[in-house]
Parts: structure tokens; sequence; C-alpha cells
């Protein structure tokens, strides 16, 4: 640097630095919010699955489950009787809500399959960004929902 400022190249340095500095600063930001993405479908998928398997255990072992949603603790069970046959907890930064048949966060699982409630679990993370996984009546039909 003389007296008079800096030189065009002190300048070009300079903003080459901050550039460089920016772009893996976004970047990161990207890839994480990119990764919590690929989270959420994980758990609402492993939720899905959990429901699955409790219906296809309830079938082979010709017994009664109940699936419950314990929203406030963020985490689910399967019960058989008083046994937790299943239970699953949720990041503490992740909110999970259930709703069957419109006041229930339960539902049952008949020796048959069968669904007593229709309802469905959603699951937010800390960008706001929500799953949404369905259950429907009877059968028991699990369809997850992307909800961007």
């Amino acid at each position: 640097m003389d007296k008079r400022g800096f030189t065009l190249l002190e300048l070009l340095m300079v903003l080459g630095v901050l550039t460089i500095v920016i772009f893996f600063t976004i970047s990161i930001s990207i890839s994480t919010k990119r990764n919590e993405k690929i989270l959420l479908d994980q758990h609402i998928h492993m939720i899905a699955n959990d429901i699955i398997y409790a219906k296809e255990y309830a079938i082979a072992n010709n017994l009664s489950l109940v699936f419950f949603v314990d929203s406030a603790n963020k985490r689910y069970f399967v019960y058989r009787g008083n046994f937790v046959l299943l239970e699953q907890s949720l990041p503490e930064d992740y909110q999970i809500n259930a709703v069957f048949a419109n006041i229930h966060s339960s539902f049952t699982i008949s020796n048959l399959g069968y669904v007593d409630r229709f309802g469905s679990i959603t699951i937010t993370n800390r960008y706001g960004e929500r799953r949404k996984l369905t259950i429907t009546i009877k059968v028991g039909r699990v369809k997850v929902i992307v909800d961007d």
C-alpha cells in the first residue's frame, strides 16, 4: 500500500478471499439443510416400517397390539398388553404429533392386521419441514406424504 490508497492487486486479493469464505459458508449451510431433510425422511419411514412390523407381528402371533404416540416426550411405543414390544425416540429438535379418529394418540392392531382407527402422524424438524404418515382404517395401509 502506498500513501494514496490500496493497489488494484490488493483489492482483488481481498475480494478473492472474501468470495472463497462466503462460498464455503453458503455451501455448508445448504449441505446441513439437505442432511436434515434426509434425516427427516429416514425417521418418518422408520415409523412406517415399525407400524408394518407391528402388523406382521400381530398376525404371526395371533394377538392384538397397541401403537401409542407420546408427543410430549417425542417417542412412540408398540404395546402387547402391559409389555412394551417396541420403543423409539426422535431427536430433541423434532416434534411429533399424532391424531387418530380426531381425538386419540393411539390405535389398535388386531390379530388379523386390521387397524381400528384411521389417522396420521406428523413429524417436524427444526427448519419447519414436515413429513406426514397416514394410516387408513381396517387394513391399515401406511402412506408417507412429503409436505414441503
